[in-house]
């Protein structure tokens, strides 16, 4: 190719690039739309009930037939999911453990901590053994379907926060022993009921409970006990109550059973020293916000008037009284 005079090698470069480079190019460019690709997790599912051995960190039962590890989401599918009979912490390793239709058995081993980055109840039966030896459940819990905590003999602290709106059932305790079940996080958005049938369930200092209160009277989450002929269950609430009152009714009269003491047992539930409504005022039982008051004697959330409003009623009751006072007078 001849250069034309004026025309340097660079200017030349710029007419007729170099064939490796115009080769090289749409490679990179290639190569770097794959590394944008997304990610997938692998679904891994259990294929068969864990009987003294434990697929919590190894292999164990999964279809995969390895051990569980970041980048995949795992399913018991119907299957129990023992842990490890030892005594040592453990971190589950997978993405999410979801426990759906299954039994997960904490059956060994001294007290002792779990942490699941992402764990989710899904119709899940939670079963504690040996007395003394309490789980410390860690990471984050969402109850997505309606699950039960079967605290036989041992205790289950979730240090974890807790989320999900389906319910939570707390049963079969032995009173000799007294597993109790508590909430340990301010983090907590949990709007799900409480199901404390011959249970133990506690609310710790600063802990949070969540209660969504509905357009209407009765249409609102909350603690109780289904099988009140019990009257064994026992609630311990030292935390904090939170309520949504977005689309709560505010028709004087209404009102929403937050915890069922007629199921429960009036004796049976304690309001401690440390117990708050959040953004309400205190005095005695009593906490007021607005249109609405709980009261922990009866465990009731209600529409009352508002403090205007009261204000009102009671200058124009005076009034009257003044007004029948004159004419008293007057007559006389």
């Amino acid at each position: 190719m001849a250069i034309r005079p004026g025309l340097n090698i660079f200017m030349m470069s710029k007419l007729a690039p170099i064939p490796f480079f115009s080769h090289l190019f749409p490679l990179l460019a290639f190569g770097i739309s794959l590394v944008c690709l997304p990610v997938h997790s692998a679904v891994v599912t259990l294929d068969a009930d864990d009987s003294g051995n434990s697929s919590f960190a190894t292999a164990g039962n999964w279809d995969d037939n390895q051990a569980p590890q970041a980048g995949n989401d795992y399913y018991t599918n119907g299957f129990r999911l023992e842990v490890p009979n030892d005594n040592n912490d453990y971190t589950f390793g997978g993405d999410s453990l979801t426990i759906n239709n299954s039994n997960w058995a904490v059956i060994a081993g001294t007290t002792r901590v779990l942490t699941v980055n992402d764990l989710i109840l899904d119709n899940a039966n939670l079963q504690t053994g040996t007395s003394g030896r309490d789980l410390n459940l860690d990471g984050n819990v969402t109850v997505a379907g309606n699950s039960s905590l079967q605290t036989i003999r041992a205790s289950v602290n979730f240090l974890a926060a807790v989320g999900g709106s389906a319910e939570l059932r707390i049963y079969n305790r032995q009173a000799a022993n007294d597993p109790t079940v508590t909430f340990l996080s301010s983090a907590n958005t949990f709007t799900g009921d409480i199901d404390v049938d011959v249970g133990h369930f506690t609310l710790a200092d600063n802990a949070r409970m969540n209660f969504v209160i509905g357009a209407s009277s009765g249409v609102n989450n909350e603690i109780y006990d289904s099988s009140a002929a019990s009257s064994t269950s026992i609630v311990d609430l030292d935390g904090d109550f939170y309520f949504d009152l977005s689309s709560a009714s505010t028709t004087q009269g209404d009102f929403w059973n937050i915890v069922d003491l007629a199921s429960l047992g009036a004796s049976n539930v304690t309001f401690g020293e440390t117990f708050s409504v959040n953004g309400f005022s205190n005095s005695g039982t009593l906490w007021t916000s607005g249109y609405y008051a709980f009261d922990e004697s009866t465990g009731t959330l209600s529409v009352i008037p508002e403090p205007s409003s009261a204000t009102m009623i009671l200058l124009a009751g005076c009034g009257v009284t003044v007004v029948v006072c004159g004419r008293r007078r007057s007559v006389s």
